[in-house]
């Protein structure tokens, strides 16, 4: 059977080549999220500023729910008690505890930051050195206003021992004289600059060095046991997690990329694998029916099929496996490079995701080879004689029955979106432009039958009229090039505009509630008292705030609407004359909001039985516990709510413990801008702007879901494309004896080539058409649920589109065309199909 497979496939290279290309590349992207799923999971982040301390004790890096439901990463850095490191020190098998502090500083050339990213932290007590550790060039920093440059630092700024600098720390400007440049025995990425001490910032780490005799290990044990549960002890390549922000973080995200696009790839793989072999097994009905009439039996027709495809599927899992480490590298580094995953983070892939991607390739062949070979070996040899290589269009009752239960589920999908908050609509509305795209592929032949006999009667001239006529009699064929064309148009828009959709009405529900004129912001470090104090107090400034974002939870009474999924929260300052924040406030007032104290979205105030003049417990995105006095319940954008506290108060629970703007309201904004200038001046990295800063800000949050949505998309439609290629090409080329007949009754080369355009524009446009309906479904109720009426989105996403599938289907078509009557008419009628 083996040998006969063998022989078999040397005559069919375009269906062979068609499969080995799906599974090649189905198998690497199956790999490459199975890597991604194995990152996730072990969440590897190698230290690199505190890899000199075999063990390291943070903060806890996720919040355990009060419900036991589960737990959710902190989105900051959790401060620790000083007193910490003593009582480390204290523990039998500890040698030294080293606190680490680390808080906002840098460099300032020419009154810029050097380095302009308020996320880069790189103030640290010298004291903390030892924990990389750093050779010393020069001397350590003795007084206040003295300070140690890392090298890559000293390099970009041109400084040197015993220079005069300006340094942002905390976001005040002040000059401190070079003493000495720091080397790492090792890789560090992050800047360093060394102060005599920690200027007051709480640690968010301590180093801890065994004792001789006592390895990491066993120390990092006997710590654990040892120490509250609030508290990580971290060791081996776990010591990243407690030096680099947003490794806890990143679980979640990789969870739904690999999850999400892992799950898209395998549905398309599979379709397409199916509609591929499918097509081809149709074309060779006269072969397998001769082999019936020759003695075979439906047994070993179905066999000789099987062993083709798996021969086919062997080749191409093994290119796959050895694409899917370079695919999964890649595709990780486009995440990292892009702020989606921290840089630190590392990619790990080990024997599971190669197995299992294998595996996930081997299978849908197995089972689409299965499936198409079930009907040609139960076909009688006389009726498959008959009919030659044209297959009717015949729909099972188990393809009609379960078309019709995904395209009512699609329908269903959609109606329940409708209901959704935001969040909620795009994970459950998302699915619909799969289910909708494999419920038309299990009616595709009749779909496009319909298609020729309602829209193509109309066609003049040769090329319409054969395209029309082929169009009904091919319609199987024309049904397998019309299945990828459907599902990339539909993955694309869908996703595409589902996202683009959501975050236009974030951004909408972010920025109607500040009523802003001017914007100051600070590179060097945030917004200090000092800073907002001055411009606030200015002649013509009628109101000002301050602005910081951050997540956090409803503790005490537990919230469980957002677990998983924090609450976003907003600080803001108590709001005295001309208001900023111009959200209506239900009862209460803005004007207490200060101290501890918060303001609730009225509706999850009502479901918790919370009201003004009561207290609630949050958690914040530090680990802190702070309880609130309640002070005012707004209405807000559903779907958007936010919880509002003092701007100072939740500043300090964020990396950067400044808030991030200040946002002024005037009459005469002009004036405020001349008045603000004089001021920010003498703040070296502040700046004057408008409300755009604001929108450039949020745009930058929404970053992780909308990257996460794009590459589904791109990776989507770039496999759909590969599949319309492959199977544009192998209908084509198996009508080399149709195209001899038509040469030989007096078709010429540019009739023939007329009909294929023709045909390639109807299967085209209709999959574009098809593919937009679908993905409707998805757009149009997340739309609704987002509180929108019309999608957003750029039109040349459409554009784009269409321009896609045109470049795919038509060149592809006239390349097939070319290579399909290189032959003399004769001899293509008289050569074999395949």
């Amino acid at each position: 059977m083996i040998r006969l497979a063998f022989s078999s496939l040397r005559f069919r290279a375009a269906a062979v080549l068609a499969t080995l290309l799906a599974v090649l590349v189905g198998t690497a992207l199956a790999i490459a999220c199975g890597g991604l799923f194995e990152t996730a999971i072990r969440l590897d982040a190698p230290p690199q500023r505190l890899a000199g301390a075999p063990v390291v004790v943070t903060g806890a890096g996720s919040y355990h729910f009060a419900n036991g439901s589960g737990s959710g990463a902190y989105p900051e850095r959790a401060s620790l008690n000083p007193a910490l490191a003593r009582t480390i020190a204290g523990q039998s098998g500890v040698a030294r505890a080293v606190p680490d502090a680390t808080f906002p500083a840098v460099l300032l050339r020419d009154g810029a930051a050097l380095v302009r990213d308020r996320s880069v932290l790189a103030g640290h007590a010298w004291t903390s050195a030892v924990l990389t550790p750093y050779t010393l060039h020069g001397t350590a920093p003795q007084a206040a206003d003295e300070v140690v440059i890392d090298a890559a630092t000293a390099r970009a700024a041109g400084a040197h021992t015993g220079d005069r600098v300006q340094v942002a720390v905390d976001g005040k400007a002040a000059t401190f004289t070079v003493t000495g440049v720091a080397t790492a025995a090792h890789r560090v990425d992050a800047s360093a600059l060394f102060f005599s001490d920690a200027r007051g910032h709480r640690p968010q780490a301590i180093g801890v060095f065994p004792a001789p005799g006592t390895s990491a290990q066993s120390l990092a044990d006997r710590l654990d046991h040892a120490l509250p549960v609030d508290l990580a002890v971290r060791s081996g390549d776990a010591r990243g997690s407690g030096e680099f922000a947003g490794i806890a973080g990143s679980r979640l995200p990789l969870f739904i990329l690999a999850g999400v696009f892992g799950g898209l790839v395998v549905v398309v793989m599979s379709i397409v694998v199916a509609a591929t072999i499918t097509l081809s097994v149709r074309q060779r009905q006269r072969e397998l029916a001769l082999l019936r009439a020759s003695g075979a039996t439906p047994f070993q027709v179905r066999r000789l099929v099987i062993t083709e495809a798996m021969l086919v599927a062997v080749v191409g899992a093994a290119g796959g496996v050895f694409l899917g480490r370079f695919g999964g590298q890649r595709l990780f580094h486009l995440m990292t490079g892009h702020g989606v995953l921290p840089a630190a983070l590392s990619f790990t892939q080990g024997p599971i995701p190669f197995a299992a991607g294998a595996v996930v390739g081997l299978v849908a062949v197995r089972v689409a080879a299965g499936m198409a070979a079930r009907p040609a070996a139960r076909v009688a040899p006389i009726q498959a004689l008959r009919e030659v290589a044209i297959a009717p269009v015949v729909l099972s009752p188990v393809r009609r029955m379960l078309a019709t239960i995904l395209a009512v589920g699609t329908v269903g999908l959609a109606v329940t979106t409708l209901f959704l908050s935001p969040t909620n609509a795009s994970a459950l509305g998302g699915p619909a432009v799969l289910t909708g795209a494999i419920a038309l592929a299990l009616v595709a032949p009749a779909a496009v039958r319909w298609a020729a006999d309602r829209l193509t009667p109309r066609l003049t001239g040769v090329g319409g009229r054969l395209a029309t006529i082929n169009l009904r009699a091919r319609a199987v064929q024309f049904g397998a090039v019309l299945t990828p064309i459907t599902l990339a148009t539909a993955i694309c828009l869908g996703n595409i505009y589902s996202q683009t959709t959501q975050d236009h009405a974030a951004h909408d529900a972010y920025l109607s509630q500040l009523n802003s004129d001017v914007v100051i912001t600070n590179d060097s470090g945030g917004i200090t008292p000092g800073l907002a104090d001055q411009v606030s107090a200015l002649p013509n400034v009628s109101g000002a705030s301050e602005l910081v974002s951050s997540h956090g939870w409803i503790d005490k009474p537990f919230d469980q609407s957002h677990t998983s999924d924090p609450w976003p929260m907003l600080g803001i300052t108590a709001q005295h004359g001309d208001p900023v924040y111009v959200g209506h406030v239900r009862s209460g007032s803005l004007t207490q909001l200060s101290g501890q104290s918060v303001a609730l979205p009225a509706k999850q105030a009502a479901d918790l039985g919370l009201r003004v003049g009561g207290t609630v417990r949050l958690r914040l995105g530090d680990g802190a516990s702070v309880t609130a006095r309640i002070v005012a319940t707004v209405d807000q954008r559903a779907g958007y709510e936010q919880i509002l506290l003092p701007a100072r108060l939740l500043a300090a629970h964020t990396a950067g413990m400044l808030p991030t703007d200040l946002v002024l309201r005037s009459d005469h904004p002009d004036a405020v801008r001349v008045e603000a200038a004089s001021v920010v001046r003498n703040w070296p990295g502040a700046h004057i702007g408008g409300k755009a800063v604001l929108a450039a800000e949020f745009d930058a949050g929404l970053g992780i879901q909308a990257w996460i949505s794009y590459l589904v998309a791109a990776l989507a439609i770039a496999y759909a494309a590969l599949a319309t290629v492959n199977t544009v090409a192998v209908s084509i080329l198996d009508r080399r004896r149709e195209f001899g007949l038509q040469a030989l009754t007096g078709a010429t080369r540019r009739q023939i080539k007329g009909m294929l355009r023709v045909e390639a524009g109807i299967v085209g446009a209709f999959g574009l058409v098809a593919g937009t309906v679908i993905a409707a479904f998805t757009v149009l109720p997340i739309t609704f649920a987002s509180g929108e009426w019309l999608p957003s989105g750029p039109i040349w996403v459409y554009a784009a589109t269409i321009g896609v599938i045109a470049l795919l289907v038509l060149p592809v078509t006239a390349a097939a065309a070319s290579v399909a009557m290189r032959q003399r008419p004769v001899e293509a009628v008289a050569a074999p199909t395949g």
